[in-house]
């Protein structure tokens, strides 16, 4: 092959045999050169090859000579990147840079190893860029380095920041932009980054002198290089792991480092170079246990992974090594075979070019022969490169469907968006924006208070595979187990509030709870009543438990148990009250206000329960607001904020309001009781059912008794003794608990009547006995004695005050239970249906208040600020460079394989 370019003539030749390494010589007819090498390249780029020595020539060695290894260095160009990729790349650099596009995981190479593996040497023989030289780790950041070959040498170091940054932060570390003239002033820019980081490499530490430990950080240094000698590549160098803490490594480093790794290793779109130095055994390499221990569950890291060794000239164990290499140690399963290659010290780097790296490299294989059972293709940095340059073809065709994806998806959301924030600098532009935000609100109010939950279907035209604002869904699906779900179906999330409230109610809302004395425990409580605490309800008791979170329940919906008293004690305590709040009652009656007083007593806890059962609804009200408000503007928060400020708080403080006077006017109606309520529930028939009841069954025992004595011939009455055991046969027929004392006899309201009957049974055995026991003696009496021996047998009463007492307690207790149900169903549906779910849809943010607003108000809140043009022309160049980057993506996909 001969090529004549102006004033210089080339000619090549080159033999392929199929058993023998490629061999190519150039002659240069003019300047006397006349090169042999051997290089593995194709016969297709043959001609751009010797192109590009002819250019190099032309422009850069003209009067000089070149050696072998430059030859060699710049035929090794073609072997990594060739142009379509690099089409790729670029498109990619290009998506990386877009803050909208930060969420897209794009293709890349990243280099992980451990601290002085020789990472950064490495890089240097692939990319032929000088890495600055450092006696201690210098690697504090992701380094991103993206090399591409041009005539022209220009290097641009930037930062790009971590997501962690704060929005002053980004747009701080975004400024830093700096020239690279020589490869000699990177270390210096480097250590400007430091500094601007906030990550020196070795701060003081006060007066002694101490050094701190280093920090690590996420934020990456961008260096940009093109230049006629480098190898088109883009990678990340991330940190080099540590496994042991030191003064100047702690563990809080070593977890950063881990951590930000991992990211990146996680990452599928991730391409990973494992440097593993061969100085050390391979069970210390930190890198290698990372990756074994993430490939148990991520399998895909078998095929994204490369390892290569370095450091071969100091290897431990070469036997080790040539397993490695050879697939028969290594327990990671790669996919690609390992390489080994032989990087320079640090003296060297510093001292000696690539060009003579690369030919001590050779030198050292063919001066070792245990290193001469290598396979070909695993032996060296052209080896490397070839096994990149194929790895990164087809990871990348693998990655493009899914990254094009991304981008369309993406490109779609800033369409919505520039739709939704289109210029309004009219009033009625700014009315026609808030009506469509207004609309989708109302709308999903509406279905979240009547529990229907339901979306609107979308209308806009696109393919079936994109999604649009209108596609998007707000209420969730059976399946979904998010937080957001109860939040967003309203009016379930309020009816579990609601059964809460009313177990509340009931299991807390008493002060006194009157039980039977029979099942409390034996000690005492501090007033002597013979009654103490039995076993108090518990969150786990609450129907709703499980579905609403503890800390609901905890803080809203649990409360002090009632203090457990025996009847007796409780009809004493308020006998013993009762007289110091007499009125115009007569004696043996309770005044009209100590019923109100008792009752007011027991329900003093309903304004807390109730309070925080409005509470905990208004929270999950002013939750979902702020979620329907999020759905229908979702592209500017700051109008978001101007509604909630100036329409939607004001709207729900006013319902507030309303809510909080109509819970008042409950409870100040049913505080002390009033007479509707009593003449509408108090209902005393059960009492006095009960009270008939067992004096008929008196009435049937007495009968029976006195039948049998008949019977017997002992006389036509009952004595005493007879009519006590008549009373005693009751207890085995069932009727020991109306004569308990928590049973009828309890009360005095039936007591009076029940123990009249057994006065009268009583007397009247009295005088049968007296009978019986004159005819016995054949005394003879006065027609005085005869009226004194038929006097009655009376059972004294308890006093009037206990009387009146125990009439007040049972009627309170009966009105109680009324009062209170009707409470619980009055809050639930006057104060949270009727007063709150009710209006929410109609008072809150509607269509109509946007129409009514004044022209000032829809100004501050729709009105275009400077910040929104400038986020609409950002919006606008994104999508065009999305749209650029999306078109080269989808050209290279559909044309020929890469590479």
């Amino acid at each position: 092959m001969c090529i004549n370019s102006t004033s210089l003539s080339y000619s090549v030749t080159s033999t392929f045999p199929s058993s023998q390494p490629h061999h190519l010589q150039i002659q240069h007819s003019l300047l006397g050169i006349n090169l042999n090498f051997t290089q593995p390249a194709r016969i297709a780029t043959m001609s751009h090859i010797v192109s590009n020595v002819a250019s190099g020539l032309a422009n850069s060695w003209l009067g000089g000579s070149i050696d072998e290894s430059q030859a060699r260095g710049l035929g090794s160009v073609q072997d990594l990147i060739d142009s379509t990729q690099t089409s790729v790349f670029d498109a990619l650099k290009e998506l990386s840079g877009l803050r909208v596009a930060s969420s897209i995981e794009i293709p890349q190479l990243i280099v992980v190893g451990d601290q002085s593996t020789g990472k950064s040497s490495l890089l240097e023989a692939i990319g032929r860029f000088h890495f600055p030289v450092a006696s201690r780790v210098c690697t504090q950041f992701p380094t991103k380095l993206s090399l591409r070959r041009s005539h022209d040498e220009h290097t641009l170091v930037s930062i790009q920041p971590a997501a962690s940054r704060t929005e002053p932060e980004r747009e701080r570390l975004e400024q830093f932009k700096e020239k690279l003239s020589r490869p000699e002033e990177f270390p210096a820019i480097v250590e400007r980054v430091r500094a601007e980081l906030g990550v020196s490499a070795s701060p003081l530490h006060g007066t002694s002198g101490s050094r701190e430990p280093l920090k690590f950080v996420e934020d990456v240094l961008v260096v940009r290089s093109s230049g006629p000698g480098l190898t088109q590549l883009d990678l990340v160098d991330l940190p080099g792991l540590f496994s042991a803490a030191t003064q100047h490594q702690d563990d809080t480093g070593k977890r950063a480092v881990d951590d930000m790794v991992k990211q990146y290793i996680r990452s599928r779109n991730s391409l990973i170079l494992l440097v593993v130095s061969v100085a050390t055994s391979f069970a210390g390499s930190a890198a290698l246990a990372m990756i074994q221990d993430m490939a148990k569950t991520d399998p895909s890291l078998e095929e994204r992974v490369i390892g290569v060794m370095t450091n071969p000239d100091r290897a431990v164990s070469i036997e080790d090594a040539l397993d490695v290499l050879n697939g028969t140690l290594d327990s990671t399963n790669l996919r690609h075979p390992w390489l080994v290659v032989k990087n320079q010290d640090q003296r060297e780097r510093g001292n000696e070019s690539l060009s003579l790296r690369d030919k001590k490299e050779e030198r050292f294989l063919l001066d070792n022969k245990e290193w001469q059972r290598v396979p070909s293709g695993q032996w060296g940095i052209q080896a490397l490169r070839s096994t990149l340059r194929t790895a990164l073809i087809r990871h990348t065709q693998a990655a493009l469907p899914g990254v094009i994806a991304e981008i369309e998806a993406m490109m779609q959301s800033i369409v919505s968006r520039l739709a939704a924030t289109s210029c309004r600098s009219t009033d009625h532009a700014r009315r026609l924006y808030l009506y469509d935000i207004a609309q989708k609100f109302t709308d999903l109010t509406r279905e979240a208070c009547l529990g229907t939950y339901h979306d609107k279907e979308c209308r806009e035209m696109h393919k079936v595979s994109e999604e649009c604002r209108g596609c998007t869904r707000f209420f969730p699906r059976l399946s979904d187990e998010s937080p957001d779900v109860q939040q967003k179906n309203l009016r379930a999330y309020i009816r579990l509030l609601s059964r809460a409230f009313a177990f509340s109610m009931r299991e807390y809302g008493k002060t006194k709870m009157v039980v039977d004395t029979a099942g409390a425990h034996d000690n005492t409580n501090e007033k002597g009543s013979g009654v103490d605490k039995q076993h108090e309800p518990t969150s786990s008791d609450n129907p709703v438990h499980g579905l609403l979170s503890p800390g609901i329940i905890a803080s809203h919906y649990t409360f002090p148990a009632p203090d457990l008293i025996d009847r007796q004690g409780w009809e004493s305590w308020l006998a013993s009250r009762s007289p110091h709040f007499r009125s115009r009652e007569p004696q043996g009656e309770v005044s009209e206000i100590t019923y109100h007083l008792l009752f007011e007593y027991q329900s003093e806890k309903w304004r807390d329960i109730a309070s925080k059962h409005l509470t905990a609804v208004w929270t999950a009200v002013e939750t979902f607001v702020d979620l329907a408000l999020d759905a229908a503007c979702p592209f500017d928060a700051e109008v978001r904020s101007a509604i909630s400020k100036h329409i939607t708080s004001p709207a729900l403080e006013d319902l507030k309001r309303k809510s909080q006077r109509t819970m008042n006017d409950l409870l100040s109606c049913h505080s002390r009781g009033h007479t509707g309520f009593y003449d509408g529930f108090v209902n005393i028939a059960p009492l006095q059912q009960r009270t008939r009841e067992l004096s008929q069954g008196l009435d049937n025992h007495l009968s029976a008794a006195t039948a049998a004595t008949a019977t017997s011939g002992s006389g036509s009455g009952l004595t005493s003794d007879e009519v006590f055991k008549a009373i005693m046969l009751m207890g085995t027929t069932g009727c020991v608990g109306w004569l308990g004392a928590t049973g009828i006899l309890a009360s005095e309201l039936s007591r009076g009547s029940v123990l009249r009957q057994l006065g009268s049974a009583f007397s009247a055995a009295y005088n049968n006995q007296k009978q019986k026991e004159r005819g016995a003696t054949n005394s003879t009496t006065k027609k005085g004695e005869n009226s004194s021996l038929s006097s009655s047998f009376v059972i004294p009463p308890r006093s009037l005050d206990d009387i009146a007492a125990a009439r007040a307690v049972e009627h309170v207790e009966m009105f109680y239970e009324m009062s209170m149900m009707s409470f619980v169903g009055y809050v639930n549906s006057l104060v949270v249906e009727g007063g709150i779910l009710r209006e929410l849809p109609e008072v809150i943010l509607t269509q109509g208040r946007i129409l009514r607003e004044n022209d000032a108000v829809i100004e501050m809140i729709a009105g275009e600020r400077p910040s929104d043009a400038r986020k609409r022309e950002r919006d606008e160049a994104d999508l065009e460079t999305l749209s650029k980057v999306l078109e080269t993506l989808k050209a290279c996909r559909h044309s020929a394989p890469l590479g």
